[in-house]
């Protein structure tokens, strides 16, 4: 029985082959670049927020006062054909410039 104060610790099991196995693969193909996925889409993530700021870097067209871009928002004032959050994170600049020319800063 496992566990007892008298009871000997139980052996190691071998799995055989190189140590790490299929998982060391893995991570060789994830270090060379081939399978990080999730670190491309938080680079990804990071460059469309950085976009977005830098677009809304600009003074109020109603008031003419420049807030910090986390408080400005974008106003339709042609037709809506998607929302400009869903845009950012499609990957496609130029259907967001297009819905962006329907949409004054405030």
């Amino acid at each position: 029985m496992y566990g007892s104060v008298n009871s000997p610790a139980p052996a190691l099991l071998s799995y055989g082959g190189s140590v790490g196995g299929e998982w060391g693969k893995i991570g060789a193909m994830r270090r060379k670049g081939g399978g990080d996925r999730k670190a491309q889409q938080r680079r990804q993530r990071s460059r469309v927020k950085a976009f977005m700021r830098s677009l809304k870097d600009a003074p109020c067209l109603d008031c003419g006062v420049r807030y910090p871009p986390c408080v400005m928002d974008w106003d339709h004032v042609g037709p809506k054909t998607s929302n400009i959050n869903r845009l950012a994170r499609a990957r496609s600049s130029a259907s967001l410039m297009r819905e962006l020319a329907h949409c004054e800063l405030v």
